[in-house]
């Protein structure tokens, strides 16, 4: 794994996780039918991913946490223990004499999640006891916020498949334009981080987006009016066929 998260410029925790998924993919792509693949987050884990979240920097999106399912390539991912503690998982595994063992790297606090859980989220739990519970709550409602959000955002977007308007864009609330904003990069299968939603976001507010380019071989511009982002290589081959046509 070190080899491969420095090949790929990732921390091993995110290169692992990426393989691990990479392997049930494949798995997936070999089974017809019905495919869940479970996983054993608990409680915790889902405190631990939004702590991370917020210490780096979130939105509504990373106080959602960890989904209960989500899919991947096909296959519902599903997270049964999501709700369980981990006094729950070892009082079930010792009453049924359940043997299991323990990651020996769990303690090396140079992994950030392991830092999270020993310095950070240990020490709240001293006082707070029900941190876990109360973060799997909120997290609930983060992602009903979340979903609600999205709704409005692709109603927004569903009757203009050219471009949305920029006056219809301006007179929505800034949290609806940067879900639209977010959407319509999704639907290129981009991904903006949040500092150019909210330059986009300014840009168009005050009417001065033209043309911009953004990652992942994507553009956003303006033309008649009208809002777009749109993938540059296909937006260059349908300009050359149109310049050979003329």
């Amino acid at each position: 794994m070190p080899e491969i998260a420095k090949r790929l410029k990732k921390s091993i925790e995110e290169a692992a996780r990426d393989e691990r998924y990479d392997f049930f993919k494949r798995i997936c792509g070999k089974i017809n039918g019905n495919i869940k693949i479970a996983t054993a987050h608990i409680s915790a884990d889902n405190t631990e991913s939004v702590l991370i979240n917020l210490a780096r920097g979130t939105g509504i999106a990373g106080l959602c946490g960890i989904a209960p399912v989500i899919n991947i390539a096909g296959a519902d991912v599903i997270r049964p223990l999501l709700m369980c503690g981990k006094r729950d998982v070892l009082d079930y595994c010792r009453e049924n004499n359940i043997d299991f063992i323990e990651d020996k790297s769990n303690a090396d606090e140079s992994y950030t999640r392991n830092f999270i859980r020993h310095s950070v989220a240990g020490k709240l739990k001293e006082r707070y006891a029900e941190l876990d519970n109360s973060v799997l709550k909120m997290s609930g409602i983060m992602r009903d916020t979340d979903d609600f959000i999205g709704m409005q955002a692709e109603n927004i977007l569903k009757d203009y498949g050219d471009g949305l308007p920029v006056n219809i864009f301006t007179a929505q609330h800034k949290v609806l334009r940067r879900a639209v904003i977010i959407k319509m990069c999704q639907n290129t299968g981009g991904r903006l981080d949040f500092n150019l939603v909210e330059e986009l976001d300014a840009a168009l507010f005050e009417n001065k987006l033209v043309r911009q380019d953004l990652p992942g071989n994507i553009a956003a511009a303006v033309k008649d009016g009208r809002f777009k982002i749109y993938k540059e290589i296909k937006d260059y081959r349908i300009r050359r066929k149109e310049e050979k046509k003329k």
